[in-house]
């Protein structure tokens, strides 16, 4: 395979990192891309694997072009290594090292355990269970090179691979790439030590002014250098080889798969324990109220059932989403909520309140309308700075809810006292529930549910980095269209039948992930389960408390989560 540039301009909006960029990359050698700050080498490394699209020009794999080869195939030709990765969840390092195996459909014992034999090779087997975010920043370094070699592509690009290492992890990572590129893959590395690219490079690139200043085999001359860098008399030092009798020993096969098997058992025990506990609270909690009532009474049937039931699915609900936005976002404040989706929804809902259109369809309908044009607009003010950038989401959504709380309070003023005071009790959230008519909601949550446990696996790679995300294979536009458009309208359906229940989507999600770990194959799942029993339980409490005040599910899972939610955040600092 060959990869080639020709007359490639780059942009960043209207400015031009660099023009006229020409070059084919020697198959099976080691390329340095070298230049001052700004000349455009990280710019041109994304552009080289698809990342970017080029202004103007043309980068072709075999006389392909890139940027039209379709992620998933794109991943099987070309690897790519960022400077840092733009999040840490608690994964361990071999799920980490997993994810370049998206493309190859394993299962996930398959894949951590060919993750782990891949650590092996590059002596960083100890690592394979101790969480990212416990390692140093070479540790980290060398997994997610150790990820780009499970993809098994034949071109690697790595941006600035060596930076915040120490000598001795520069060292194991440059001899790792050298037996790479003598293995046959063709490697393009951005770096900023010059001594480095003269030592180990087989081609050149030398970045300047928006251009290029040298392209060959060997490496610039001092004059070109100075030209560069506007210094005078620089010259690289040689790199000095280090005894790597240090390297910490390998796990052996038989204590990988002991681990490999002591977490499909922990897995399997976990997912036991949850439905155990859902179908005890499902089976328990519609005997539970201000008064004992038995099977042969009509409100049990009538009230209790339907209200259970209802309890459970929003549940589900909700933290099914609290754990698809926080993977999404990258951060564990996202939630329904704080981005905006629930408010929306609820001025939708209580729009068509005072229009006289909350019938089943007309409520569930207008809801989901309030919900997705609110996470539309989040959506359209934080990608200005970057979708994904959680401050941006998190104030946007603030912003959001803040603004549709305004808009629903100017539709409660126009309504009638009888109608603001419906729309006061159901602003609380509560679960006021007769019969089963609103069980036709079922169908859409059942199949916007689906589609989120569907898209678990891309989540997962999208939960540490877009771009590294997207270089591994996964659509990132169309997953994250997808798993939004789903969450809103489910949101939206389960906000219409009992009203805005906060607290849901942050706990659960962030107290399961705290416990059974952050692989959202097992998380998603597992939260959903943890989701129901929670809000069935608050939903109960709210009917004990009924003999002595009202008090809707919305406040008690406000008075249950807070506390937790403190504990969550402060305990767990204080452990780590």
């Amino acid at each position: 395979m060959q990869l080639s540039a020709q007359s490639v301009e780059l942009r960043y909006g209207s400015k031009v990192v660099l023009a006229s960029f020409s070059h084919t990359f020697k198959a099976g050698a080691w390329t340095h891309i070298v230049g001052p700050n700004g000349a455009g080498k990280s710019t041109l490394l994304k552009a080289l694997c698809g990342l970017l699209p080029a202004a103007s020009g043309r980068i072709s794999l075999d006389d392909r072009c890139v940027s039209a080869i379709l992620p998933d195939e794109r991943a099987k030709l070309i690897a790519y290594v960022p400077q840092q990765i733009e999040s840490l969840p608690p994964i361990t390092s071999a799920e980490l090292v997993a994810q370049g195996l998206y493309v190859s459909r394993l299962s996930a014992a398959a894949a951590r355990e060919h993750a782990r034999r891949v650590m092996a090779q590059i002596d960083i087997a100890h690592l394979c269970d101790r969480r990212i975010t416990e390692l140093s920043g070479g540790e980290l370094q060398l997994c997610v090179l150790a990820s780009a070699i499970a993809q098994n592509a034949g071109i690697i690009l790595l941006d600035e691979p060596t930076k915040g290492l120490d000598l001795r992890y520069q060292q194991m990572l440059m001899q790792i790439l050298d037996d790479l590129r003598r293995q046959g893959r063709t490697i393009i590395s951005v770096t900023h030590d010059l001594s480095i690219a003269k030592h180990y490079a087989d081609q050149t690139i030398l970045l300047a002014d928006r251009g290029c200043l040298f392209q060959d085999d060997g490496f610039p001359s001092p004059q070109q250098i100075d030209k560069a860098y506007r210094v005078a008399g620089f010259m690289p030092q040689p790199v000095t080889t280090l005894s790597m009798e240090c390297t910490p020993e390998a796990a052996s096969p038989n204590d990988s798969a002991e681990c490999t098997g002591m977490t499909g058992r922990c897995s399997h025990r976990a997912f036991v324990v949850s439905i155990a506990f859902m179908l005890l609270c499902l089976f328990l909690c519609p005997f539970l109220g201000a008064t004992g009532i038995g099977m042969d009474d009509d409100i049990f049937w009538m009230l209790r059932i339907p209200r259970v039931l209802w309890g459970a699915v929003a549940g589900c609900v909700l933290a099914l989403v609290g754990a698809t936005f926080q993977a999404l976002f990258q951060n564990p404040l996202a939630t329904p909520y704080t981005l905006g989706v629930a408010s929306g929804a609820s001025l939708g809902a209580m729009a068509a309140i005072q229009l006289g259109i909350a019938g089943i369809w007309g409520l569930s309908l207008s809801a989901c309308a309030g919900g997705i044009l609110s996470m539309g607009a989040v959506m359209a003010i934080a990608s200005r700075h970057g979708l994904h950038h959680p401050f941006y989401c998190l104030m946007a959504g603030v912003a959001a809810s803040m603004f549709c709380s305004a808009l629903g309070m100017v539709v409660q003023s126009f309504a009638t006292p009888l109608t603001a005071q419906q729309m006061m009790r159901w602003q609380l959230g509560g679960f006021e529930i007769v019969g089963y008519d609103n069980l036709f909601n079922l169908l859409p949550i059942a199949g916007g549910m689906g589609i989120l446990l569907a898209l678990a696996h891309p989540l997962n790679l999208m939960s540490v980095d877009n771009d590294l995300a997207l270089s591994r294979g996964v659509a990132v536009r169309k997953i994250r269209i997808l798993s939004i458009a789903a969450a809103c309208v489910i949101t939206s359906i389960v906000v219409s039948v009992c009203g805005p229940i906060g607290f849901v989507g942050l706990i659960v999600p962030n107290a399961v992930r705290h416990v059974f770990g952050a692989d959202l194959r097992r998380l998603m799942i597992l939260a959903a389960l943890w989701g129901a029993s929670f809000l069935m339980i608050a939903d109960t409490v709210s009917r004990i408390m009924e003999r002595f005040a009202w008090i809707p599910a919305g406040v008690v899972t406000a008075i249950i989560g807070v506390p937790c939610f403190m504990y969550l955040l402060f305990g767990r600092r204080q452990d780590e």
